[in-house]
């Protein structure tokens, strides 16, 4: 009978600690990780890091343009 009330203690207090934790705080409006979450980023925020990682796209296409391109050569005999 031991060997049962172990397992079965610990099943409780891991819902237990389940409910105070998380889901009484997610029923209150909030979340159990809710701490961790940076607050949301503004719209003025977001446009600016939209420009700022398209400028970076364009730049990184541009310097792959100017990149030399390596020729490889084909050789009959060398299978692909």
């Amino acid at each position: 009978m031991t060997a049962y009330v172990l397992p079965l203690l610990l099943t409780v207090a891991a819902a237990a600690l389940t409910y105070v934790f998380c889901i009484r705080p997610m029923r209150r409006g909030g979340s159990c990780h809710m701490s961790a979450q940076p607050p949301p980023a503004t719209s003025a925020e977001t446009d600016d890091e939209i420009q700022r990682l398209r400028e970076e796209v364009q730049l990184l296409r541009h310097e792959a343009d100017l990149a030399p391109r390596a020729a490889v050569p084909l050789d009959k005999e060398d299978p692909l």
